[in-house]
Parts: structure tokens; C-alpha cells; sequence
């Protein structure tokens, strides 16, 4: 290659490499102005800069909805909610992305004890690889089906945990406790409940 040539690569290098980070620092300062607003519960101006064309542009669309999605968990406001995983369905979403998107979808439903969504959502995560099948069919066997089939499992496992790991554990096995209707142990358990909240 001649000194023009190699000139003119590096100039065309410089020129990708200003460009990226232009681009990525345009993304972050969107990103963080969206954290702002939702960190401080200012959801009205959160909407208002989700419809701006600079966070349109900067922001992928999975990530805005994601964020959107957030905010509307954060408020609890479910005819949004339900509105925003609608959108999803018009997005073309990686693997990784799916994962992150029924997690939060399988949790949400089977909070609200919607069984035909949750069943939903359960379904798609047993379908996918490297994902934890064990802890989505527990959860989904004691909320949904309101069971206690992984109840030995647990407490032989809580045995072994670190205690900042308990709390989580405890809580479930109060709950297949009260789907065995033995409300003496879900006592007991939830009582380990309040006792580990008290330390932290």
C-alpha cells in the first residue's frame, strides 16, 4: 500500500472509531436521563422522553421497551403492563433477550395469579436452553398449581445456604407449607421470615 492509501485507511479508522463512541455516549447520556427520571418516580417525564426522537435513536427498541416495562411494574399499572409485552411481539429479540423478557413476564404473572399467562410464560422458559427449569417449575408449582412437590428438595437444601440466602428459600417453603394446609409449619417458617428481615 502506498501513503495515500494507508492515509486515507486510518483517516476512515479515526473517523468509525469518533463515530462509535459519539453514538454510545448519545445512548448512555439517554439511558441515564431515563434512570433519572424513573430513580426520582417521575414517570410523567420518563413517558414524555421515551417519545423524543433522540432516545428513539439512540435507544434499541428491546431496551426502551424494557425500560417501559419497568416503569409500568414499578406503578403497579397493569393495563400498561399487559400493553407494553404486547409491543414485544413487534420486536426482534436475541435469545439473551427473550430469557430476560419471560423471567420478568413469569414472575409478574404468577404474582398476580394470572394461571393462563403464567402458563404461558413457564412454558416458554422450559422451552429455551440455559435457563434454571428447576427453579421456574418450583415456583410454578406452588403459586400456579398451588403444590408442595418441591418441598423436601428445599429444605434440604436451605440447610447449606449462606444465611443472606435464606430469606427467599424460607418464604417458599411457608408457602408449600401452607398448600399442605399445615399451618404450623408455615408459622414456624414464617416466623424465620420476620426474624432474618429484623437482622437486615
Amino acid at each position: 500500500m502506498d501513503v495515500k492509501t494507508i492515509s486515507l485507511v486510518l483517516i476512515i479508522f479515526v473517523v468509525f472509531l469518533l463515530f462509535e463512541w459519539y453514538q454510545r455516549r448519545k445512548r448512555n447520556n439517554a439511558i441515564n436521563s431515563l434512570m433519572t427520571y424513573l430513580n426520582n418516580k417521575d414517570y410523567d417525564s420518563f413517558e414524555k422522553a421515551c417519545e423524543t426522537k433522540e432516545v428513539k435513536a439512540y435507544i434499541p427498541d428491546y431496551n426502551l421497551n424494557y425500560l417501559k416495562l419497568s416503569a409500568a411494574l414499578i406503578q403497579n399499572d397493569n393495563n400498561k403492563i399487559e400493553s407494553i409485552i404486547k409491543e414485544f411481539d413487534n420486536i426482534k429479540m436475541t435469545d439473551a433477550q427473550k430469557k430476560a423478557l419471560y423471567d420478568r413476564c413469569f414472575y409478574y404473572y404468577v404474582g398476580t395469579q394470572n394461571k393462563n399467562k403464567a402458563e404461558t410464560y413457564y412454558q416458554l422458559l422450559m422451552s429455551m436452553d440455559g435457563v434454571d427449569k428447576n427453579l421456574y417449575s418450583c415456583f410454578y408449582d406452588t403459586y400456579i398449581l398451588k403444590g408442595s412437590k418441591y418441598l423436601d428438595d428445599l429444605l434440604n437444601k436451605v440447610e447449606n445456604l449462606p444465611i443472606n440466602q435464606k430469606l427467599g428459600h424460607y418464604t417458599l417453603i411457608a408457602d408449600m407449607y401452607r398448600n399442605k394446609n399445615d399451618d404450623t409449619n408455615a408459622a414456624k417458617y414464617d416466623e424465620l421470615v420476620k426474624e432474618l428481615l429484623k437482622k437486615n
